[in-house]
C-alpha cells in the first residue's frame, strides 16, 4: 500500500472520531486507538 492511501485512510479514520466524538458514546474507541 502507498504511503498516500495510508495517510488518506488515517485522515478519514480522523474524521470518523470526530464525528463519534459529537454524536456518539464511542470516544473511548477513538482513546485506545481501536477505531
Amino acid at each position: 500500500m502507498s504511503a498516500y492511501a495510508l495517510m488518506r485512510r488515517a485522515h478519514a479514520a480522523h474524521q470518523l472520531c470526530a464525528v463519534y466524538k459529537t454524536k456518539y458514546p464511542y470516544a473511548l474507541l477513538c482513546r485506545s486507538g481501536r477505531l
